[in-house]
């Protein structure tokens, strides 16, 4: 599958050079630990740098026919295949798609800020009979460095009793929903948007730059709320710094 093919290379190519954080790796695997005990729920923590997993299967996994709930896995890929093999074809192919836009998208995020994004995608999976469970699948991108890398991925299964929404990104400290960029680039911003904020940097007015881009002062104003959303800022002045250290400016 391409898009595996992609993803993989996207999530292992990083430039991993800033050194592991071993606590905050620990911490990682104590969370998805309690994940599984608590929720019933398959917890994978995958390591990037070092291209392996650890499993930690709960009740959701004796459901699938996957693994005794309550035990741990390992796995000398980032890709859990026992469990990528019991999705719907279909909801396998939107959930590569999607993470891969949510990889992008958080790059173009401070590092510190990463681990307040949760990807959620509804899934069909199957069961030891063959037949297809409604699963909540939930994904963070975790335990980043002084290097940019991201180096744990924790993802969640959890069997759902109603079917869900569409796939979609939260913003975990208020609950907003991001919307899924689908840009090649994985910007949160428009070209259009990047232009109005360089003249914003510059010190122009709302009114300077309707002029300056040949657009009414309307579109200026709903342009400039666009950048304060999509970068998650209060002001333009906490815009322009973010911006800049994105590398958008």
């Amino acid at each position: 599958m391409e898009i595996l093919r992609e993803l993989n290379a996207e999530l292992l190519g990083q430039s991993f050079a800033g050194g592991r954080e071993e606590e905050r790796i620990e911490a990682c695997r104590r969370t998805a630990a309690v994940y599984a005990l608590t929720e019933g729920a398959i917890a994978v923590l995958s390591d990037l740098e070092r291209d392996r997993s650890r499993i930690y299967y709960g009740a959701l996994a004796e459901t699938l026919g996957i693994a005794a709930g309550g035990s741990v896995g390992e796995t000398g890929s980032i890709w859990e295949e026992a469990i990528l093999d019991r999705i719907h074809p279909d909801d396998l192919l939107e959930k590569l798609r999607c993470e891969s836009r949510f990889f992008r998208m958080l790059k173009h995020r401070p590092e510190e800020r990463r681990q307040s994004y949760c990807l959620l995608q509804p899934l069909r999976m199957r069961d030891r009979a063959g037949r297809y469970l409604r699963v909540l699948h939930r994904i963070f991108y975790l335990a980043g460095g002084a290097d940019g890398c991201t180096r744990i991925t924790l993802c969640l299964y959890n069997a759902a009793a109603a079917e869900q929404a569409a796939s979609r990104i939260v913003h975990l400290p208020d609950g907003r929903i991001v919307p899924l960029e689908r840009r090649p680039d994985g910007s949160p911003l428009s070209a259009r948007e990047r232009e109005v904020l360089r003249l914003i940097d510059a010190g122009d007015t709302s009114k300077e730059i309707a002029r300056r881009l040949s657009i009414s002062l309307h579109t200026v104003h709903r342009h400039r709320q666009n950048i304060l959303e999509r970068l998650h800022a209060v002001n333009s002045v906490e815009a322009c710094r973010l911006a800049r250290q994105l590398r958008l400016l």
